[in-house]
């Protein structure tokens, strides 16, 4: 059963597996299977990856936390917005060296953002109908 919690904002798939996990499923890799997925040029802007980012963050946030004290979530919640931080300063510093490592930090960092704005209720509804 999925969680109602996501039902906005995404995320059962990786809700699913984590609470398999957490109940002794094992998982195995297949190494000569193949995938193939089409995406829309719309996913593939910054704003996008930079949106998918933070919803990704609160995704997990919920996953990890809704079930402990509004403190603790609160608690964790700063613990990401200074992990943000952290990764941002990175990715201004990795500018002179790869724009690739610059995006991956700054990607990083608006996830820790993401799970730092779940912990105060606020959410990205990737999933919400548009009027």
């Amino acid at each position: 059963m999925s969680d109602a919690g996501l039902g906005l904002i995404g995320g059962e798939d990786v809700d699913l597996f984590f609470r398999m996990a957490r109940n002794g499923a094992r998982f195995v890799a297949a190494s000569d299977a193949r995938t193939f997925e089409f995406y829309d040029a719309s996913r593939t802007t910054l704003g996008w990856l930079l949106r998918r980012s933070f919803r990704n963050g609160g995704t997990l946030g919920h996953i990890y936390w809704q079930r402990d004290s509004r403190g603790k979530q609160l608690r964790h919640g700063a613990a990401a917005a200074l992990q943000s931080m952290r990764f941002f300063a990175h990715s201004i510093a990795a500018l002179t060296r790869s724009r690739a490592a610059a995006l991956s930090g700054l990607l990083m960092s608006v996830e820790f953002l993401g799970t730092a704005a779940w912990s105060v209720g606020i959410v990205y509804p990737e999933y919400r109908r548009r009027a």
